[in-house]
């Protein structure tokens, strides 16, 4: 896991298996323990499960604010390797085209925990491990634009 501070984007990547992974590039790692205690977001994976037939794969997440102040903008996008076909999601995820996962929330308070999964096909006849990788991001105060008052248009 490897967390980077973006100017007041903040990142977490994970993987279902737990591994490390890089940090985009030009990113730094977050230095300041004050800054980390404020607002921290955590993304864990359950060990995925396979049908009886071992043709589809199930992973269980969960999204935590293990911070004292709520996070804003929290986005939560989620790779499989191999490619496989998504068959479902939860209601607050999206797939694209390129069957990636995309989940979102405007905010989670502190102690906020958001849960759910992802299942997916196996490719006909595959052998080897199948592996999910999630990147979080966030930002740790509301942006001017949704602090903006509604408009009805009129």
């Amino acid at each position: 896991m490897r967390k980077a501070m973006l100017g007041a984007l903040m990142v977490l990547m994970v993987s279902g298996t737990g591994m490390a992974m890089p940090a985009p590039a030009g990113a730094q790692p977050a230095r300041s323990p004050v800054l980390r205690a404020e607002s921290e977001v955590t993304l864990a994976y359950d060990t995925p499960l396979l049908t009886a037939k071992d043709d589809r794969v199930t992973w269980h997440w969960v999204v935590t604010n293990t911070g004292d102040a709520p996070v804003f903008k929290v986005a939560l996008t989620q790779f499989l390797q191999p490619s496989m076909r998504v068959t479902m999601v939860s209601d607050v995820c999206a797939v694209t085209a390129e069957q990636v996962i995309e989940c979102k929330w405007d905010t989670l308070g502190p102690g906020e925990k958001a849960e759910g999964v992802v299942e997916a096909d196996l490719p006909p006849g595959m052998s080897g491990a199948v592996r999910i990788n999630g990147r979080i991001v966030w930002e740790r105060s509301p942006s001017a634009d949704s602090l903006a008052p509604a408009t009805d248009g009129s």
